[in-house]
């Protein structure tokens, strides 16, 4: 388990949806153990792609930022 967030991730905004889980993936299978995504992205595909990278989820960190409405 990984102890505190990792300074450099893969951010998800602008990914076009179709290519999210696949992006996703290969940074994990890559060695990125951070994600950073957001609700007003709607990038339900990262948790696709989380799920895909056979990567243990306690040792991959997901940020998100919730939109203020």
């Amino acid at each position: 388990m990984i102890e505190t967030i990792p300074s450099f991730g893969l951010g998800t905004f602008r990914v076009d949806a179709e290519k999210t889980a696949k992006a996703v993936t290969s940074a994990l299978q890559l060695g990125y153990r951070h994600i950073d995504t957001a609700q007003l992205y709607k990038k339900e595909a990262v948790g696709k792609g989380v799920r895909d990278s056979l990567v243990s989820r306690d040792d991959i960190w997901v940020t998100t930022k919730v939109w203020h409405d």
